[in-house]
């Protein structure tokens, strides 16, 4: 760039409106999680409210001498009025169940939408590998019952 913008006002104003267009640019990925963060993902989903997490709890699972194959990182627990989702965070994994027990499809939903589908057993156990990277959300659906859509989950 030269300096002939400081004696021509055209240029400068010119030089100035790119300079403010450059700035007011927003990134195309924070377009998208803002968009992802209001959609209305199902009319028939209820928001299930987290009502545990281990990563508020003042103990730790080893603390209280509880002993696991695999260690779990944190533990959740949302809750809809028919059906609680169990979550273990793993290291590999996150591991779930949804109780009353039912089969169906759990879907992880990142800032930029659906990004895998697991199914949930007829035991309403269910397995995400890997670990979703980044703030992620699940949406239940059972086979022959209520969904539900948990609130974002991050590390």
């Amino acid at each position: 760039m030269d300096d002939s913008w400081l004696s021509d006002d055209d240029q400068l104003l010119a030089e100035l409106g790119a300079a403010m267009a450059e700035a007011q640019q927003v990134p195309d990925t924070f377009v998208q999680s803002g968009k992802s963060a209001f959609t209305w993902y199902g009319v028939d989903s209820e928001l299930a409210a987290l009502v545990s997490d281990s990563a508020a709890a003042a103990t730790a699972p080893a603390a209280l001498g509880m002993r696991s194959e695999r260690p779990v990182q944190r533990s959740l627990t949302f809750a809809t009025a028919e059906l609680t989702i169990e979550l273990d965070v793993h290291v590999d994994a996150v591991r779930g169940q949804v109780t009353p027990p039912r089969s169906g499809t759990v879907q992880v939903r990142g800032a930029a939408g659906v990004e895998r589908s697991v199914d949930i057993d007829d035991l309403g156990w269910f397995v995400i590998k890997p670990v979703p990277v980044g703030a992620y959300r699940l949406s239940v659906r059972l086979d022959d019952g209520p969904s539900a859509l948990t609130d974002w989950i991050s590390e």
